[in-house]
């Protein structure tokens, strides 16, 4: 790695007023990696990786029964684009990478607690989740006369989740 340069940018905010509390948050971050390897004699390359990264979100909290019930919520945005270029190479040359690490990703929860005593606290929550993932290295190509066979090229879910969670403090 000849050199790794990362700028980022974040904000978070909390309001909290009544029975509610409210978070806002945002992040961004702007990636550029240098590589270069060489191996006497064959093979020589340098790539350029770039990525930006970026996520924001938002939390709602809500007491509905002072110290006995309360509610909250949770959505999250997030998104990553990467590429890989291979111009500084030489024989044989590498192909760009156009996608690299790419994915879309929104998540939603909703919880709902409630302290049976001062030590045992139990959560009924749901939450749901949806990935939409790009890679150029696992889909279906050619390299250098060589198949690659794009095994891994759909990763993308959609998850529902339904959970308990029973919490003992001594």
């Amino acid at each position: 790695v000849k050199g790794d340069f990362r700028h980022a940018v974040n904000f978070d905010t909390t309001y909290t007023f009544g029975i509610a509390k409210l978070n806002a948050f945002a992040d961004v971050e702007f990636i550029r990696t240098e590589s270069l390897f060489y191996l006497p004699g064959s093979y020589r390359w340098a790539s350029t990786r770039r990525d930006i990264n970026y996520d924001f979100g938002t939390k709602a909290d809500f007491e509905l029964i002072k110290g006995l019930l309360s509610f909250s919520t949770t959505y999250r945005y997030e998104r990553a684009d990467g590429t890989n270029e291979f111009s500084k190479s030489v024989a044989p040359v590498p192909t760009d990478v156009p996608y690299l690490d790419d994915y879309i990703k929104h998540s939603a929860d909703a919880k709902l607690s409630y302290n049976m005593s001062k030590a045992l606290k139990v959560d009924v929550g749901y939450l749901y989740e949806n990935l939409k993932y790009s890679d150029t290295a696992y889909a279906q190509y050619t390299i250098g006369g060589n198949n690659f066979t794009g095994a891994y090229a759909n990763p993308n879910y959609d998850a529902s989740v339904v959970y308990t969670k029973l919490t003992y403090k001594f």
